[in-house]
């Protein structure tokens, strides 16, 4: 009998804090370093893949079938007999805050243990996870043009089921392998120095980075730094900084409650963006949706909770 792989859920909201979308991957392609620093939830429409962790762990997915990997754990998604088609979305979680609005309280994953979930679940036993997430992706693998409140509802509905089937099973550590943040030689083993620069980044996304100064500080070049960049993440470590200011900026642009808002400049300012014009075109890009257009439709949702 195979060990259960487990992972621990976190207490909080689950709000979008990268991507999320579609991905194919052929057979005959070199097995591409996942490592994500935040949570990533994907589910396998096509093919049977296999993730390999630096510890040995190997995560056998079926078709049709989640996995929930943590933030930092690094792995090699294996060499595939058939081609792969994925779905995924990444994300983090709020803290709670010691007071709520009570009509939102249902909303955050709030345990008073430490709560594990199986790292693989068939979308045959969280069936409303399964049409939650479904909803953001077209019948044939392509990306439904959703609002930026439209994937913070699937997701939290997504999550929500998920954790409702992980209280259920009521698991402990004794049921299976903890699958946890990757350990420091763990990170070390993967590379370090991606880790640390991205981990700053995260950590203040409205610093005026310089992309040329954070690969010096690791003892890089920069071009050595994309390419890392690149083969972990899709994308140029300038524009990852830019994506992840964008997602700073939807938490910024939320309406807190009894307090004035801040202006689209200042959330702007705030998030580094060099203007308020060039914010709104990135964020336009990004969320296919203005911040204006976005704050009014968080002021609709408030005065109906109320």
């Amino acid at each position: 009998m195979k060990q259960r792989i487990l992972v621990k859920l976190p207490s909080g909201v689950p709000f979008q804090t990268g991507s999320f979308g579609s991905v194919t991957h052929g057979q005959n392609q070199a097995p591409p370093l996942f490592l994500f620093p935040d949570w990533d939830l994907i589910w396998v429409r096509e093919g049977h893949p296999v993730w390999k962790l630096l510890d040995g762990t190997v995560l056998d997915v079926p078709e049709n079938h989640f996995l929930l990997l943590p933030p930092m754990v690094p792995g090699w998604l294996q060499p595939l007999k058939t081609n792969l088609g994925l779905w995924y979305c990444h994300f983090s979680f709020h803290p709670v805050l010691p007071a709520i609005w009570p009509s939102v309280r249902n909303d955050y994953l709030e345990y008073d243990r430490m709560t594990l979930s199986p790292a693989i679940i068939s979308a045959g036993d969280v069936p409303g996870a399964w049409q939650a997430f479904r909803v953001l992706f077209g019948p044939h693998g392509s990306i439904n043009d959703c609002s930026p409140w439209q994937i913070e509802r699937a997701l939290l509905q997504t999550m929500s089921e998920l954790a409702d089937f992980a209280l259920k099973l009521n698991l402990s550590s004794c049921d299976g392998c903890l699958l946890d943040i990757a350990t420091e030689a763990d990170s070390r083993q993967a590379d370090w120095r991606l880790i640390d620069v991205c981990q700053r980044v995260k950590d203040n996304p409205g610093f005026p980075w310089k992309v040329s100064e954070l690969a010096k500080s690791v003892g890089l070049s920069l071009t050595h730094l994309n390419r890392l960049c690149h083969s972990n993440l899709g994308m140029s470590l300038k524009q990852h900084i830019a994506d992840l200011r964008l997602k700073h900026s939807l938490g910024l642009l939320n309406i807190a409650f009894g307090k004035e808002p801040l202006s689209i400049k200042e959330v702007a300012t705030r998030c580094g963006f060099a203007s308020q014009q060039f914010f709104a075109v990135q964020f336009k890009k990004f969320f296919n949706i203005t911040p204006s257009q976005y704050r009014q439709r968080l002021y609709r949702q408030a005065t109906v909770m109320k």
